[in-house]
C-alpha cells in the first residue's frame, strides 16, 4: 500500500519494537503517550492492573530507570524524580501529611528556599510550622510532644553551616509521635549517608548538585519507604511534578561518575579546610572533619569512614 508523504513523515522509522539487543545506556523516550494493539490492554495499564507505559505524567521508561537507580542507591522502596529539589521537598511533605496532622516541626538550620516554602507557601495554606534546634534532642522531643506534628523535616548536613544531627534518634522521636521524618540529603549523597537506613521515611535530593554533577540539569527526587510510596506516586500522577526524559538521561549519565567525583570533592574540601584552619586571619572554619565541629558523635555514627 502506497502512503502519502504526509503519512510517511508521521510513521516511517518510528514506533519500532526493540529487538534482542540491549543499549548500554537507557534511551531517551520522548513519547507522551503509547499505542496498544488492544485498547483493553491499554485500559488495564491505565488502571494499574498490569505493568506498562500509558502517559508520560504517570511514568516514562527513561525516568523509570533513573528512579530505579535512585531507589537502589538510597536503599528505598521506590522513588519519584521531580522537576527540581524544591518540588521534591514539596511532594515529600504532601506524602507525609496526606493522612496526618497538618503540622511540621523543622530544623532551624535548613536551606533558605526550604524556609521560604514552609513560611510563604505552606503556612498560609493552613500548615503549622515550628522551627527547632534538631541538635538539641531534648528541645526537639519537647516540641514534638507540644505540637504533635505530622512530620519532621531536617537535612543530613545542614545548609550552609554543616550541622549534623542524629538521624536515628530523631527517627525514634518521630516514630513515637506517629510522625514521618523527611531528610534532605543533598549535601551528603548516598555515598556519605543513607537516611532511610537510619529510620527516615522520605529522603529528598536536589539532583542538580552532586548526583548529576555537570551543571546542565535542574532536577530533584524523593526516595520513599514502603509506607509512603503509594501516596507519593498517586499524588504525582495527579499533580504532574515529573522530570522530563532528557533531564532523567542527563542525571543518570552524571550518577555513573558521582562516587569518583564525590570522593575527590571531599579530598579537595579537606585540603581547603585544613589550609583555612591554619590561617591566623580566619576566625572559623565550618567543615565536618574540623576538630572543633560541634557534632562529632553524629558524624562518626552516620557518615561513611574515610571521606572526611
Amino acid at each position: 500500500m502506497s502512503m502519502k508523504i504526509q503519512t510517511k513523515a508521521v510513521h516511517h522509522g518510528d514506533r519500532k519494537k526493540p529487538g534482542n539487543a540491549i543499549p548500554v545506556t537507557t534511551p531517551i523516550y520522548a513519547a507522551s503517550s503509547y499505542i496498544y494493539e488492544d485498547v483493553r490492554e491499554l485500559d488495564r495499564v491505565f488502571g494499574h492492573e498490569i505493568p506498562g507505559q500509558s502517559y508520560a505524567r504517570y511514568s516514562n521508561p527513561t525516568t523509570d530507570a533513573l528512579e530505579e537507580l535512585l531507589t537502589s542507591l538510597e536503599s528505598g522502596a521506590g522513588s519519584l524524580a521531580c522537576s527540581s529539589g524544591m518540588m521534591a521537598i514539596q511532594m515529600a511533605i504532601h506524602a507525609a501529611l496526606a493522612d496526618r496532622k497538618r503540622s511540621i516541626v523543622a530544623a532551624q538550620a535548613i536551606y533558605g528556599a526550604t524556609v521560604s516554602l514552609l513560611m510563604n507557601m505552606l503556612a498560609p495554606s493552613g500548615i503549622s510550622v515550628r522551627f527547632v534546634d534538631f541538635n538539641n534532642l531534648e528541645a526537639l522531643e519537647a516540641a514534638v510532644k507540644e505540637e504533635n506534628p505530622g512530620c519532621l523535616l531536617m537535612e543530613t548536613i545542614s545548609n550552609p553551616l554543616l550541622r549534623v544531627a542524629h538521624i536515628g534518634r530523631i527517627a525514634e522521636i518521630a516514630n513515637a509521635a506517629g510522625a514521618a521524618l523527611i531528610v534532605d540529603s543533598t549535601f551528603a549523597t548516598p555515598l556519605i549517608c543513607r537516611p532511610l537506613e537510619w529510620g527516615a521515611h522520605l529522603v529528598t535530593h536536589s539532583l542538580t548538585k552532586y548526583l548529576s554533577g555537570h551543571g546542565d540539569v535542574l532536577a530533584g527526587a524523593v526516595i520513599s519507604d514502603g509506607a509512603h510510596l503509594d501516596t507519593l506516586r498517586a499524588a504525582s500522577r495527579t499533580v504532574g511534578p515529573v522530570l522530563g526524559p532528557f533531564e532523567s538521561y542527563l542525571v543518570m549519565r552524571g550518577i555513573k561518575t558521582f562516587p569518583l567525583r564525590m570522593e575527590r570533592q571531599c579530598q579537595n574540601a579537606c585540603r581547603v579546610a585544613t589550609w583555612l584552619a591554619s590561617r591566623p586571619d580566619v576566625v572559623r572554619v565550618f567543615y565536618p572533619a574540623e576538630p572543633n565541629h560541634p557534632d562529632p558523635d553524629a558524624i562518626r555514627q552516620l557518615f561513611a569512614p574515610g571521606l572526611f
